[in-house]
């Protein structure tokens, strides 16, 4: 196998983290709060990726995504409704990211998933 598969493999893996899951799910309001170009981007990505394999491999499936806290009880999701995104949720997504709020203050931990009780005026 070549130096750039094996990089590429496990650059890819790290989004897994050390998890056993099976997908990768990425919430729509943050991708299109990307740049237009970067959007593209990924577009032709997915598009290379449904030119090799068919999917759902299951014809008639719907794939639906739900949060769960540590307790194993459903949360509410910020970042459901992409035709009217929550854009608080969406700057505080970012920033946790950066590790600090609009401010300058510490945020989250950096590269902790944004969780919804870190929304002001959410209540899950």
């Amino acid at each position: 196998m070549k130096r750039d598969d094996v990089v590429g493999r496990d650059r890819l893996s790290c989004f897994f983290s050390l998890s056993y899951a099976n997908y990768l799910t990425v919430p729509r309001s943050l991708l299109e709060a990307m740049p237009g170009a970067w959007q593209g981007g990924l577009a032709e990505l997915l598009e290379e990726l449904g030119d090799e394999f068919q999917w759902p491999v299951v014809g008639g499936v719907r794939i639906e995504v739900r949060l769960r806290d540590s307790s194993g009880h459903y949360v509410g999701d910020p970042l459901s409704e992409y035709r009217r995104p929550d854009r608080l949720a969406i700057e505080l997504a970012r920033d946790a990211r950066r590790g600090h709020d609009r401010r300058g203050h510490p945020r989250l931990d950096v590269g902790a998933p944004l969780r919804p009780e870190d929304v002001p005026g959410r209540n899950s």
